[in-house]
């Protein structure tokens, strides 16, 4: 198989702000909810799919990793594996010029169409376009301009139109083209090209010259896109309180910047079924430690109405289960379904299990949905899907690897759960979902 292996600050970076690149913690405060678990047997399909996108799309695509290659994967909203290997880091004979590396994912909000976008992150940089039928790559495209710009969401705003964050600040810039970094970058879908790029760095004005901002997830709010931004010096050591800047993408104009005081490391964006409402994840601080601070951990909900403020916040410390991870996703219009980060001892043994939970928006009740099977940083991303009433959650925790698929109650929690097994083919943990 071929190997494309992570850099060394990637990985810092990886397990500074999630080292759990993912979800989850436990020690229970809130009740577990009953679930029936059945293992679905997973078939050994490989390649594309001829499956209809409905009201929900198709359904997920899985990234399974294990940071030094990927496997990519399709299920159904049903919970049916459509392909146990769609793609994968050993296709070298299908078109990639650049084959896929260990740090892929998927765009946040669903892209309709018939093509799959991968992002392949740091320190490749590289955008993949993938046919869905075929799984036969149609188009790559560097997003590097000369540095390692570790590419993080794609947002497709029209057929010829698209919006790229880019992490990573250039602190040698002025060298080639659109190489500056901390950026977002206009894409042009069907020529595959770097149009022009949109600075990000007036989002910065009320900090100290010493933070750059880290754009990451982003979100089509009606006729405006959210986009999520981090605040880091550039070594990582510490950072300053995230944001969430409104842009107007006719004329990729910052319309207003919505500071999230008191609240770092924030990594996730989620928008409610009504589109009336954002939530943001936020780990913490990590200051060079792997475990993040709780104090600066939580849930924010903003309202995406005509003025854009904070409605309401969930601190970490009220679930009582350490920073939040990387997962987040609304149920319901009123439920917000999130993981938390477990922690490992100094010599390396379990502290704290990861966990998902289900907040009610407007009560604050809340309930432990799951925890990791004892390894902490093993919960992935979570999606859910409101008008199908089903939300899933990758978890490398349990053996082999699942997939959790639930059914949403009427309340918005979740309910019944099915485990699925979706790499039969090569064995690759789920660490990212993504609608496809």
């Amino acid at each position: 198989m071929l190997l494309s292996k992570l850099g060394s600050s990637d990985r810092k970076r990886s397990t500074r702000f999630a080292k759990a690149i993912v979800v989850v913690t436990s020690m229970a405060t809130g009740t577990a909810i009953a679930t029936n678990a059945c293992n679905v047997e997973s078939p050994e399909g490989t390649g594309g799919t001829d499956v209809t996108a409905g009201a929900c799309g198709r359904g997920i695509i899985v990234v399974n990793s294990d940071y030094q290659s990927t496997n990519l994967s399709l299920v159904a909203i049903d919970g049916t594996v459509l392909s146990s290997s769609f793609l994968s880091s050993a296709s070298t004979a299908s078109g990639l010029s650049a084959p896929l590396g260990g740090d892929v994912v998927t765009p946040t909000q669903w892209q309709r169409g018939d093509e799959i976008v991968l992002l392949d992150r740091y320190p490749a940089s590289v955008l993949t376009w993938v046919d869905v039928r075929s799984s036969t790559p149609t188009g790559q495209l560097s997003l590097a301009t000369g540095f390692a710009a570790n590419p993080r969401d794609y947002l497709l705003l029209n057929p010829t139109k698209a919006y790229v964050t880019r992490y990573q600040p250039n602190l040698a810039a002025g060298t080639g083209n659109h190489d500056e970094g901390s950026d977002i970058v206009v894409v042009d879908p069907l020529t595959r090209a770097v149009t022009t790029r949109l600075s990000l760095r007036s989002a910065m004005q009320d900090a100290p010259a010493v933070y750059y901002p880290y754009p990451d997830k982003m979100l089509r709010v009606g006729n405006e896109v959210a986009v999520l931004l981090g605040a880091y010096s550039s070594d990582f050591m510490s950072s300053a309180s995230s944001r969430i800047v409104r842009i107007d993408p006719q004329d990729d104009r910052i319309l207003e910047v919505v500071v999230l005081d008191g609240m770092h490391g924030c990594t996730e964006l989620a928008l409610s079924p009504s589109e009336d409402e954002i939530a943001v994840s936020c780990s913490g601080e990590f200051a060079g430690d792997s475990v993040a601070t709780v104090a600066e951990s939580g849930v924010v909900l903003v309202s995406a109405k005509d003025e854009w403020k904070e409605r309401r916040r969930f601190p970490a410390a009220k679930f009582g289960l350490g920073p939040l991870g990387s997962g987040l996703a609304y149920a319901s219009d009123t439920t917000v379904v999130f993981t938390t980060a477990g922690e490992l001892t100094e010599a390396g043994d379990t502290k704290r299990e990861d966990a998902l939970l289900v907040v009610d928006t407007d009560s604050g009740q809340f309930e432990v949905a799951l925890r990791s099977s004892a390894k902490p940083f093993t919960f992935g991303n979570v999606r859910c899907a409101s008008r199908c009433a089903v939300c899933f959650v990758a978890d490398a925790s349990r053996s082999a690897g699942v997939v959790h698929r639930y059914e949403v109650n009427e309340m918005g929690f979740l309910g019944e759960r099915q485990e699925i097994i979706v790499d039969r083919t090569i064995g690759l943990p789920p660490r990212h979902l993504g609608w496809f």
